[in-house]
């Protein structure tokens, strides 16, 4: 989402350049990029991989965004904020590459799963007048630390599986950038 807006306020401020043909360029460049994110950025990241093709738009974008030499003032402040606004997509395309590609480490799962195995076995050596009513709640307690257990992996993956993080925000960033065009 943080990619998105930043790709969108990069448009808006090129859009507001006051010599569209250089600015162009870089508008048709974010489009590509954000196509690019689309299409392979995001089935890459779900594979916990990245995307040359994408990577490749980025830097295209950076170079086209080098061409601009501006003349006067307004176009230096424009010129000031696009830099500004590509340095934050930079860093949210950073972030959310590491989201994808970074994973919790082997003894913090080592920890979560003894630790759960631990309280169900701690639960199940406490006595009770009622049996049938101690295994249910161990059975509960099971149930609650196997859901925690599944929100921490999904988590620790947040672009894999349907509860992934999918490409939407950017899609509709698209949009507004092709509407530009």
């Amino acid at each position: 989402a943080l990619e998105a807006g930043e790709a969108v306020a990069v448009y808006r401020d090129s859009s507001l350049y006051p010599d569209q043909d250089v600015a162009k360029p870089i508008k048709e460049s974010l489009a590509s990029y954000m196509r690019s994110v689309i299409n392979e950025e995001y089935p890459a990241m779900a594979q916990m991989k990245r995307s040359k093709t994408t990577e490749d738009a980025f830097h295209d974008l950076w170079r086209k965004l080098g061409t601009l030499n501006p003349r006067d003032l307004r176009e230096q402040t424009l010129y000031s904020q696009l830099l500004t606004d590509m340095h934050n997509l930079a860093k949210s395309r950073t972030n959310g590459l590491q989201a994808a590609e970074d994973e919790m480490p082997e003894m913090m799962w080592l920890a979560l799963i003894s630790g759960a195995i631990v309280t169900i076995g701690c639960a199940l050596f406490f006595s009770a007048d009622h049996m049938m009513a101690h295994l249910v709640l161990t059975s509960l307690l099971a149930a609650v630390l196997a859901i925690v257990w599944f929100v921490i992996m999904g988590l620790d993956h947040p672009f894999v599986g349907w509860a992934g993080i999918k490409s939407g925000y950017c899609e509709k960033a698209l949009e507004i950038i092709l509407q530009g065009l």
